[in-house]
């Protein structure tokens, strides 16, 4: 048997290994991992604006009672089980809750109240 030595023409057309052959895998891992960026960056948007409510022109309702009856009621001691005595400092809060809502988020609170003057808190 006689063996043909390879010429340089030869080993050109054999070798048909390309080198910069990327696996499949890569493709699939490199696709997985853009999808998965893109889905985080997405969904924080995409969730907010499907379960976020925006309120328009909101009414505040803010009654504060602070101040009780002195004669308690047997039915009210019965129901609750003790006599209930006024809140101390319940002021502050109204002040504070008027404050923010009236002040801050321009919401419109009900019924009206003065901060400077007297506070009703019996009603």
């Amino acid at each position: 048997t006689s063996q043909i030595e390879p010429t340089l023409e030869s080993d050109e057309t054999y070798n048909n290994t390309p080198t910069n052959i990327v696996p499949e895998e890569v493709y699939w891992v490199g696709g997985s991992l853009i999808l998965i960026c893109v889905f985080i960056i997405c969904y924080k948007p995409i969730r907010n604006k499907l379960w976020t409510q925006t309120m328009k022109n909101p009414m505040i309702i803010l009654i504060a009672i602070g101040r009780y009856d002195n004669d308690p009621d047997e039915a009210l001691v019965k129901n609750v089980g003790a006599i209930l005595q006024d809140l101390q400092g319940i002021d502050n809060d109204i002040k504070n809750t008027v404050s923010l809502f009236q002040d801050t988020f321009n919401y419109v609170i009900f019924p009206k109240y003065d901060i400077n003057a007297h506070i009703k808190q019996r009603w």
